[in-house]
């Protein structure tokens, strides 16, 4: 029990013994006053031991906190006239005479300076922590010029081995001056791009790597012999997964002679399967043990990842076949159609074709929806097009936008249909690169996917040295998570709300390659130095920033003062006089009226 309730207690206790005792008195005169007073009395020593307050609201002027942040300039800091703060100790060096204040905790700087309602912001801005600090407070930003240099960059952090490595961003230019921007790796420039004066302009640079695992490579920015920027592009390449395919044809022809050599040469596990006659079959098993494939059942499709198959020999399936072969791609399994009728029959009636009449073209020009993969010309003209409904995306077009590839999602597998039948007539004409290209983006977005048991993420997304890094592991077991980082463990946190997810943190010490391990799986993590994609980080700062005030609604408009409610105690000497004045009234009626 809290003590002021053993006071109350008390006083109650002695109120009731001095009433009794007036009472019981046998002069009765002067009892009603006697009464009032001896219940101020009691009432006066209570409140001189308890305190009590009352809460009172004072205009006050609103205080501010001016924060100079990187990206600030000298004329704009003298025009500052009341005191100055910074949270990075470069501000404060690079400007030791404009007398900045260090704060080395924001949060805890606003705990202790409570009136600090409203913060001015001059520079590049806060990064989010530091402005999830300010969501109670009214933010004045006063932004610094778009930095000159990279201020967005993006590459894939791992790729397959056949895969091309692709860096886009924007570099703002600001200067009188043109500036190459070259991607450099493996000992010599793999791309580059002129950026001409006073301009921003979006990039893209891309690399055919030729090596397996970690690399480095680096963008670098130059004016003549003078290196503006110089920026780590870190990322892994692994070997492509080892696909398992399966082809059913009607019967072999070009089309299917070259993609099984191609197949085979790339290290596929193939099974070729093609009709002689009726129920009668010749297979070929490529880098792979022979089964048996005269039957199509559930146990041959689950062990493959890609089943491809032409129309002819999709719509001799029987019914069981059909049935299961639409299980097995709802259960993940990749199929790929080779659409090569212009009429629809059968069970690839569903499949949309729309045939044209052969023009004085001779050759057929193929792109991907996105842009990002080219080929060269294929001597022929292709005639035979696919129609793409609501629930379908191309995959590949001709330049004049007509479908060839289509692909559709049934359960957690894919199903792609194409009515390219000719693809081995640029190995024909010794454009090898461009058939592998293709056949390696079907491939990949027909393949059964692997569901990983595990996923993690680390962020910052550009972690550098002496950074507090955070790895979040999601992990569908029940048990906690064995984390390291570089042989060092890191203590694991459950999420209270996701069960499944952990959360660790870490302070890596070393730049560049960095070992981690997630239960056993070993990842490659790689440090910065503090002093890297400086621009690109102060761009992302001026964003947040500018974003971070747009959305201050909640926030009222600034005003000079501010109302605050405090609380404040009544003085004591009230209680004291009331308490001896009570007093003095019974000492003095006790003295000279008790005998009226």
């Amino acid at each position: 029990m809290e003590f002021k309730y053993y006071i109350i207690i008390a006083c109650i206790l002695l109120g009731l013994f001095l009433f009794f005792k007036e009472i019981s008195r046998q002069n009765k005169g002067q009892l009603i006053f006697r009464l009032l007073a001896t219940l101020t009395m009691v009432l006066g020593f209570a409140l001189l031991i308890l305190p009590v307050s009352y809460n009172e609201k004072i205009e006050e002027p609103i205080g501010e906190l001016n924060l100079v942040t990187q990206g600030v300039n000298s004329d704009t800091i003298a025009k500052i006239s009341s005191q100055k703060f910074t949270l990075d100790s470069s501000v404060l060096k690079a400007n030791s005479r404009s007398q900045i204040n260090f704060i080395p905790d924001l949060v805890y700087h606003l705990q202790e300076h409570p009136s600090i309602k409203k913060i001015n912001i001059f520079g590049y801005g806060l990064g989010d922590e530091e402005l999830a600090a300010l969501k109670n407070h009214q933010v004045a930003f006063h932004p610094a010029d778009v930095p000159e240099g990279i201020i967005s960059a993006s590459w894939p952090k791992k790729i397959n081995a056949t895969s091309p490595l692709r860096l886009q961003g924007i570099y703002n230019n600001s200067s009188n001056k043109n500036i190459w921007l070259k991607l450099y790796g493996m000992g010599f420039t793999q791309d580059s791009m002129l950026v001409k004066a006073n301009t921003n302009v979006n990039f893209s640079l891309k690399a055919q790597p030729k090596q397996i695992g970690k690399a480095v490579y680096e963008i670098i920015a130059l004016h003549k012999n003078d290196t503006l920027a110089n920026e780590a592009i870190p990322f892994e390449v692994n070997l492509k997964q080892q696909l398992k395919v399966l082809i059913l044809a009607s019967f072999p022809d070009f089309e299917y002679k070259f993609l099984k050599k191609w197949m085979y040469e790339n290290q596929y596990e193939v099974i070729f399967r093609s009709q002689i006659s009726k129920n009668n079959y010749s297979v070929d098993y490529l880098n792979t043990s022979t089964t048996n494939v005269n039957q199509i059942n559930s146990s041959l499709l689950k062990k493959q990842d890609i089943l491809i198959i032409d129309e002819d020999e999709f719509n001799a399936l029987t019914a069981s076949e059909s049935v299961l072969i639409n299980a097995a791609v709802a259960d993940g399994l990749g199929l790929l159609i080779r659409i090569t009728n212009a009429k629809a029959s059968g069970l690839t009636q569903k499949f949309k074709r729309a045939e044209t009449l052969q023009t004085t073209s001779k050759t057929t020009q193929l792109k991907d929806v996105t842009g990002e993969v080219e080929f060269n010309e294929l001597p022929f003209e292709q005639t035979l097009f696919l129609t793409t409904s609501v629930d379908e995306q191309p995959i590949f077009r001709t330049t004049a936008g007509k479908t060839i590839v289509n692909s559709s999602i049934n359960g957690l597998g894919k199903i792609l249909t194409s009515t390219l039948t000719s693809t081995y007539q640029w190995q024909l004409s010794g454009k090898d690169a461009d058939y592998a290209k293709f056949w390696s983006v079907l491939l990949n977005k027909a393949a059964r996917k692997i569901n990983a048991e595990q996923s993690f993420e680390i962020l910052p997304a550009m972690l550098a040295v002496n950074d507090g890094g955070r790895l979040i592991v999601n992990s569908v077991s029940n048990q906690i998570p064995s984390l390291k980082f570089n042989n060092i463990k890191l203590a694991p946190r459950q999420n209270m709300e996701i069960s499944y997810q952990w959360d660790a943190r870490f302070w890596p010490s070393q730049p560049g390659w960095n070992s981690m391990t997630i239960n056993k799986s070993d990842v490659n993590v790689f440090v910065y130095q503090n002093s890297d994609w400086e621009q690109l980080k102060n761009a992302n700062k001026l964003n947040l920033t500018s974003n971070f005030v747009k959305k201050q609604d909640a926030i009222a408009d600034q005003e000079e003062k501010v109302i605050n409610t405090i609380s404040k105690e009544v003085s004591k000497w009230w209680f004291l006089l009331l308490f001896l004045f009570s007093l003095t009234y019974l000492w003095y009626e006790q003295r000279f009226l008790s005998g009226i």
